[in-house]
């Protein structure tokens, strides 16, 4: 995860990260990120979708922080490819297991 600058006239940016996020055993091939509440969920080659909690919006990026898995979603019997959140309490997810 990054804090991203202000845009600048340049494309380049050299932005180290504030947190990475660990767990998967596999290849991550989705990212969410639900808009208004405080976490993201994941999915990988592994087979799982996990649920990361973010850090607040007046974290300071210059201090460690150390990310957080709230809970995993089981399921797949291969990776998952793709994911979508809309709106409510709802999670899709694609993966190569035909489902």
């Amino acid at each position: 995860m990054w804090w991203l600058p202000a845009p600048r006239a340049t494309t380049q940016y050299d932005v180290p990260p504030v947190a990475t996020f660990r767990g998967h055993t596999g290849a991550v091939r989705a990212v969410e990120l639900l808009e208004h509440e405080n976490h993201c969920f994941s999915a990988s080659d592994d087979g799982s979708i996990r649920c990361w909690m973010l850090p607040e919006e007046d974290f300071d990026p210059t201090q460690a922080y150390e990310s957080s898995e709230m809970y995993q979603l089981l399921g797949h019997v291969g990776p998952v490819t793709a994911l979508s959140h809309a709106r409510g309490p709802h999670m899709l997810s694609a993966g190569a297991d035909n489902t």
